[in-house]
């Protein structure tokens, strides 16, 4: 069992903030920054239709490898990786 002193009333409490001041107010606000939670923007949905050997191909190499990726982080791989040759040369 915890044994803690009484509370005390918020009145008994010594107020020991001061006010800022004007110049010091003027100074946060002139210094200015980011927001707190910048937007977040929304994933565009694309619908991808595939034959259903190519999603046996894609199935396949994926459950080759060691520890097999979902079948989106695949695509989302092969998608960046084509996006980063194109773009590079």
């Amino acid at each position: 069992m915890t044994i803690r002193r009484k509370p005390t009333p918020k009145s008994a409490q010594r107020d020991t903030h001061t006010a800022p001041s004007e110049s010091d107010i003027g100074a946060v606000i002139a210094r200015g920054g980011a927001t707190a939670n910048p937007p977040r923007t929304k994933p565009q949905l694309v619908q991808l239709r595939l034959a259903p050997r190519d999603i046996e191909r894609i199935d396949a190499t994926r459950n080759a490898r060691l520890v097999s990726p979902s079948r989106h982080a695949w695509l989302l791989e092969a998608i960046f990786e084509k996006l980063q040759r194109d773009e590079s040369s």
